[in-house]
């Protein structure tokens, strides 16, 4: 709702470049974003003709945004140097330290129940 009122009223006479929806804490994978809050943010962005990303931090125990923060601002840099049309990403950043990162995979949204782990240990 909020992205749609923002889009369809508060900013009526001028398009977003991209709607940018989390960092959210904890992954969104496999069915999680049926009923992600994040996801669905970044969703209606691109239902309503902008490029969206949902950016989560997936990991275990307290979470340490500092990294992530680097991550997205890399990635959101990238992309508007470089723009994709038509997309929705969801993107799920480890929680470690950005230099720890050694590149990016791009998949298709997979299976995974709740109950199943996101990261192995």
């Amino acid at each position: 709702d909020c992205v749609h009122l923002a889009i369809t009223g508060l900013l009526s006479d001028e398009e977003p470049n991209m709607v940018i929806s989390g960092i959210n804490s904890g992954a969104n994978l496999g069915d999680d974003v049926l009923y992600s809050g994040t996801v669905a943010a970044a969703m209606e962005g691109r239902f309503l003709g902008c490029p969206a990303i949902a950016f989560s931090l997936a990991g275990d125990g307290p979470t340490d945004y500092s990294s992530s923060v680097l991550v997205a601002k890399k990635i959101v840099q990238s992309l508007i140097e470089k723009p994709l049309d038509d997309i929705l990403l969801n993107i799920n950043i480890p929680d470690i330290n950005h230099e720890q990162i050694q590149g990016f995979k791009i998949t298709r949204l997979g299976n995974r129940h709740k109950s199943e782990p996101a990261m192995e240990t």
